[in-house]
């Protein structure tokens, strides 16, 4: 295989990894900070709560486990 073709194919491996790691920035970016939901901020990770609706709908199992715990 003559080397410039091993070229091409790194470039467009590196090109791949590129863009493969901007989406996953841009997804995390609307997920958590553009999200019409949780915008402007989550408040959670400053105030260490988070209300009961909150739970049920974004930690289903969790709030289940916490209520079998209780009774």
């Amino acid at each position: 295989m003559p080397k410039w073709l091993l070229n091409v194919f790194k470039s467009i491996h590196f090109y791949e990894a590129v863009s493969a790691n901007l989406s996953i920035i841009v997804w995390h970016f609307y997920n958590a900070h553009l999200n019409p939901d949780k915008f402007p901020m989550n408040w959670s990770w400053l105030t260490g709560k988070i209300s009961e609706e909150e739970m049920i709908k974004e930690h289903y199992r969790e709030w289940e486990r916490i209520k079998k715990e209780k009774r």
